[in-house]
């Protein structure tokens, strides 16, 4: 069987030790079209995503801050985003002011998320967050939670200066009339 499968074998392949029908080791080939080639970086702050796992899975988000090449803690690419876990509600003509302004409340999280569980979208967001949102800041319950609470304050009002560039952040229509 060994001396079958020796013959079968190509030249820029070799045999591996044990042999079977999956003994077979093929050799990457140098100067090969596309290797090594960089990928784009297109996560970027300030760009709109949508978690897709746990607790805020469904909800929309912004990057805060990135690392590409992970950390000492997280060996993996993941970000730092801030996002919007209630949205406001919509508001009509007859709603009086007080209505009008618990409609148009917002509830935020911050969250370091792996790359693969967050899905990116064409929008960026204008609102600037670094200076509120950093990674020391999740380090302590209390950091969070103002955090948290000054990033709810950014998209409240956001919200209330009109349409937003990322109509997809505030849940409005996806189609943007040019």
């Amino acid at each position: 069987m060994q001396g079958l499968l020796r013959s079968h074998l190509r030249s820029s392949q070799k045999p591996v030790q044990g042999g079977g029908e999956r003994g077979i080791e093929v050799e990457e080939r140098e100067g090969e079209k596309g290797r090594g080639a960089k990928m784009v970086k297109f996560l970027k702050p300030n760009k709109a995503v949508i978690v897709l796992q746990g607790r805020f899975a469904g909800r929309k988000a912004v990057i805060v801050k990135n690392f590409d090449d992970g950390t000492r803690d997280r060996a993996y690419g993941h970000c730092l985003v801030a996002g919007i876990y209630k949205y406001p509600k919509k508001v009509i003509r007859k709603d009086s002011a007080k209505k009008t302004a618990k409609k148009s409340r917002v509830k935020a999280f911050v969250k370091l998320v792996n790359y693969n569980h967050i899905m990116p979208t064409r929008y960026t967001l204008d609102v600037d967050l670094k200076d509120v949102v950093t990674p020391d800041v999740l380090q302590s319950k209390d950091k969070k939670v103002t955090a948290c609470k000054e990033t709810k304050a950014r998209f409240e009002e956001r919200f209330k200066t009109g349409m937003p560039l990322d109509p997809m952040l505030f849940n409005w229509a996806t189609s943007i009339t040019t």
